[in-house]
């Protein structure tokens, strides 16, 4: 069985005014820079940011982790009746494991909101954050072990209201007991694979620690509840997930598009200042402080931010795709079609980037190139129903 967990990952604010376009951008996993280098979005000097932390925008919350992996004695019933019937005995921990989440969640209902793991046991609904939270939560009862490892896959996206969200995934591998180890032999250890609806195009990434893993549940929640305007209780959770990765730039990069949501620019370009002065800062932290120095009418000092962007080493195709639609999507057509091409480049066997040059070419009136794309993207398609979709609007450009 295969369980894909996504997580949300990038945030666009669309404030609209009479003069002006504003989007702030939110990374929170771990895929987002160079994937040849894991530490890639740790900052040099995490001292200095935390000092950008103001408790006294904020009303105190109290949030605990304690249920978050939690489980009823009736879920873990259910479970162990499963786990230990004779029907299942000749398979191993892993394979078992694996068998209860293919016959249990099977109806698994994909929804926005964020469980724990009980919740989500009861409810056979969730994001998928709610259910890795819940894999682990039945691994941790069965005593198997668990790891995580980020997976590039094709952007997801959600809008809620005026706000975007980008969602990519992670997948986690379940291990059976330690072996006993044999002198002169090279043990391995079994593991099955939990993906949820896994596809040809996605792109192993870097295995991610537990601490990595809490990090990226709080700046979801933060996120969720940014989205419900609950600054407090996003605040809170920005803070805890410091206290997980203290070092990471996405997590101070929604400090920053938190505090342009509750009117503290100044205290938010201040921090996107200094979080760009570290040399190893996120595609997104970027083009928001340029998107705002922008509004503030220094159009050269932007600019030298977007040049940075593109030179950034990121070697996830669907980074570079998502940055060429949001442009696409605001008029950006320069923009857009260089990042499509990076997209391209980066992922030479995806049909969706020549997909997106298609788009970009038909609004240039470059019909030809348009067309050229549009075929390409018809070859590299591998489900029947992307290739129709090609080739009738390629039937409609001739």
């Amino acid at each position: 069985m295969d369980i894909k967990c996504f997580f949300v990952v990038v945030l666009t604010f669309y404030l609209l005014g009479c003069h002006s376009y504003q989007h702030d951008a939110i990374a929170y996993q771990e895929s987002l820079l160079q994937q040849q280098a894991p530490a890639s979005n740790t900052l040099n000097d995490k001292s200095s940011l935390l000092t950008h932390l103001n408790d006294t925008w904020f009303e105190p919350q109290t949030i605990s982790d304690e249920l978050l992996f939690a489980l009823t004695d009736e879920q873990k019933q259910i479970f162990d009746a499963f786990y230990t019937h004779p029907r299942y005995a000749h398979l191993s921990a892993p394979a078992r494991f694996s068998e209860f989440l293919t016959t249990r969640l099977a109806k698994f209902t994909y929804h926005g909101q964020t469980y724990t793991a009980s919740e989500a046991f009861d409810k056979m609904s969730g994001n998928c954050l709610s259910l890795a939270i819940l894999t682990t939560a039945l691994a941790n009862h069965a005593q198997l072990d668990i790891r995580y490892q980020r997976v590039d896959a094709a952007p997801v996206y959600e809008k809620h209201g005026n706000i975007l969200l980008l969602s990519t995934h992670v997948r986690t591998r379940v291990y059976g007991p330690k072996p006993e180890p044999k002198e002169g032999l090279i043990i391995t250890r079994e593991f099955v694979v939990i993906d949820y609806f896994p596809t040809y195009s996605d792109v192993r990434g870097e295995m991610l620690s537990e601490n990595e893993f809490f990090a990226m549940y709080h700046r979801n929640m933060a996120a969720q509840a940014i989205i419900e305007q609950d600054y407090d209780q996003a605040y809170e959770y920005i803070k805890l997930g410091l206290t997980y990765r203290a070092e990471h730039s996405e997590t101070y990069n929604m400090l920053a598009v938190l505090y342009n949501r509750i009117r503290q620019r100044d205290s938010a370009m201040a921090l996107y200042h200094d979080l760009l002065e570290q040399s190893r800062s996120s595609l997104n932290a970027i083009e928001n402080y340029a998107s705002l120095l922008v509004q503030d009418g220094k159009e050269e000092v932007a600019q030298q931010y977007f040049i940075q962007i593109e030179g950034i080493n990121d070697n996830n195709p669907f980074q570079w795709l998502s940055l060429a639609e949001r442009h696409l999507r605001s008029g950006q057509l320069r923009l857009a079609e260089k990042y499509a091409k990076r997209a391209a480049q980066h992922g030479h066997y995806l049909h969706e980037p020549h997909f997106a040059l298609a788009k970009i070419y038909a609004k240039q009136n470059k019909n030809g190139a348009a067309r050229r794309s549009l075929e390409r993207a018809s070859e590299l398609a591998r489900k029947p129903d992307d290739e129709k979709r090609y080739l009738a609007k390629l039937d409609s450009l001739n």
